[in-house]
């Protein structure tokens, strides 16, 4: 007959071989963090009972994990906020001088660890503000740097919202998509991006909002380039060039 054996006979017996520690993790059930202390004989548990409030250092950590696991869990994480990144990064390859770091995989780690300290529950997580974490990551002269270098959007066409300016970091790139008719009349030079160092790239969008042509130098693709796609934009969408048209 097997005699059970409790544990308060093993630890007189074998005093040197149980250890307590504290374990975290994440519920997934409850989807929030959890915390357990437990009583070990030698490799295995002997009991488990709730830690209390874990330590918001491993909770910040395990929530961050979570984030990059499924972004979508952060809903300030948007495309405004992934924009902004980019730009970030494209000013950091561009414009060294500015002191400016780069968002990259371990940054963003960082940036989140902090955003997230004090957090237990994907519930709290959901509504943290990443836009905020995120410009904190820049000092307000960075932050200045950062909209004079790389601007959200410009001017287009008064008529119009302001055209929202891609960057490509890797590609030190900066794109503007906007209407032929829009850009016809555009000045190029009033737009700087890094002070001049990278020439923006025009998206010549047709009126079914496709591009037709792409060009860094615009005044140069009106002189050249113009007459032969207006043939074939005028072909295909008569009621956009009228008599009166200055393009």
């Amino acid at each position: 007959m097997i005699t059970p054996v409790k544990a308060e006979h093993l630890r007189e017996m074998f005093p040197g071989e149980f250890s307590s520690e504290t374990s975290v993790r994440f519920d997934e059930r409850q989807k929030r963090v959890t915390s357990s202390e437990l009583v070990k004989f030698r490799d295995f548990v002997i009991s488990e009972s709730s830690g209390g409030e874990p330590p918001k250092d491993e909770a910040a950590r395990i929530l961050v994990e979570k984030i990059f696991e499924n972004p979508a869990v952060l809903k300030s994480f948007d495309a405004s906020a992934k924009a902004f990144v980019e730009r970030v990064n494209f000013v950091a390859a561009v414009c060294p001088e500015s002191g400016i770091s780069p968002i990259d995989a371990a940054a963003l780690r960082e940036i989140f660890l902090q955003m997230c300290w004090g957090s237990y529950s994907l519930s709290q997580v959901k509504n943290l503000d990443a836009h905020s974490a995120l410009r904190d990551w820049l000092s307000p002269g960075q932050q200045a740097f950062l909209k004079y270098a790389a601007p959200k959007s410009v001017e287009i066409s008064p008529r119009r919202c302001p055209a929202e300016i891609r960057y490509d970091a890797a590609a030190r790139r900066a794109v503007i998509s906007a209407s032929f008719k829009d850009l016809f009349s555009f000045n190029a030079k009033s737009v700087s991006i890094c002070g001049g160092k990278v020439l923006p790239t025009f998206e010549i969008l047709a009126p079914n909002g496709r591009p037709v042509q792409t060009t860094s130098n615009l005044e140069e693709f009106w002189k050249t380039s113009w007459a032969e796609v207006r043939k074939e934009l005028k072909a295909r969408y008569p009621k956009h060039f009228k008599p009166d048209s200055p393009y």
